[in-house]
């Protein structure tokens, strides 16, 4: 069977995932604009996650040979077709005009290779918020540059290039900042992402050594490449 190409590419990264997938794939299902493929690359489940995310005609899955989620990123852009690429977890929502709002400011501005739009949290019943977090960030929403919100241009990615696959949590920071800072980039302001929290979600399951070592990984490397970029711009002038 011939698939065709479609306009959006969405990337689904999932490992026993399916206690929200539904949710998040349901959430896809209900867009405004339909011409997508939704690429969920699966780290070795053992629940039904596969099972789920076949069972939408526009998904379709493939085995994460790596590990951690910035492989399973690159694993997915590598495998979708269309021309834009977008990102959701598989325990958050899109609202249910995302994508439509985000092609129409490609539209509007022909030259824009990044647009992204505000994020709301949300905890579900039951649940205890992450380490850290405050409660206080639930009553409103912000405008944030992370994955879920993000709908980046393919060719822009090309030239970006892959996340880095050495960081198991910290990967998408400095990969959107650099998109940021070399891309031509637009937001929305409106929510497009409805972020869960969740006792599954990073805060709570991962070290907060290996997150503040990472993070200083991050910011020591960025540091450097700004250095590096001045030295050249100065030996050009």
């Amino acid at each position: 069977m011939i698939r065709l190409v479609p306009q959006v590419s969405i990337v689904m990264a999932i490992k026993n995932a399916s206690r929200f997938m539904r949710e998040a794939l349901d959430s896809i299902a209900a867009q405004s604009f339909q011409d997508y493929e939704v690429v969920v690359v699966d780290g070795g489940s053992e629940d039904d996650g596969v099972a789920i995310a076949t069972s939408y005609p526009k998904v379709f899955c493939i085995p994460q040979e790596g590990t951690g989620y910035a492989d399973a990123w690159n694993t997915g852009i590598a495998a979708g077709r269309g021309g834009f690429i977008a990102f959701l977890d598989s325990d958050d929502l899109w609202t249910p005009e995302k994508l439509e709002a985000q092609l129409k400011a490609f539209v509007d501005r022909p030259e824009c290779e990044y647009v992204f739009g505000r994020v709301k949290f949300f905890i579900s019943p039951g649940e205890t918020l992450p380490r850290g977090f405050r409660s206080n960030l639930l009553q409103d929403s912000y405008l944030i540059p992370t994955t879920g919100t993000a709908m980046i241009r393919r060719e822009t990615l090309r030239r970006v290039g892959p996340l880095d696959t050495t960081l198991r949590i910290a990967a998408d920071i400095p990969w959107i900042a650099k998109i940021r800072e070399t891309s031509i980039v637009a937001h929305i302001d409106d929510v497009l992402l409805l972020k869960r929290l969740h006792s599954g979600n990073l805060g709570h399951t991962v070290s907060q050594n290996r997150f503040h070592s990472e993070l200083l990984q991050v910011l020591q490397q960025r540091a450097h490449e700004h250095r590096m970029a001045k030295l050249t711009s100065g030996n050009r002038s």
